[in-house]
């Protein structure tokens, strides 16, 4: 999306360069991303082994082992493990 205009799911669209430039409120139909404003490490693994990374909102942290979880515009997931430095999970369905 470099050098792009995208939407912040929720709120605003920036323009994507080597930072997020504000554009405006205005609700184009732009590509949209999910976005946190403060993230820790989530990997999540798919049936079919490959494992995929991002950011979680920090409440994550406090989720314990085998808890069920909606990733937003990914889908379910089951946390497999918990640290403060993020969470590792496993895809359940859409």
């Amino acid at each position: 999306f470099r050098g792009k205009e995208i939407r912040l799911k929720d709120f605003c669209n920036v323009l994507l360069d080597h930072r997020a430039t504000f554009v405006s409120m205005e609700n184009k139909d732009i590509p949209k991303i999910q976005w946190v404003t403060h993230g820790v490490p989530a990997y999540l693994v798919m049936p079919t082994g490959l494992e995929s990374r991002g950011l979680a909102e920090p409440d994550v942290v406090g989720l314990s082992v085998d808890d069920l979880v909606q990733f937003e515009r990914v889908g379910f997931a089951r946390i497999d493990h918990v640290s403060k430095a993020g969470v590792r999970a496993y895809f359940a369905h859409r």
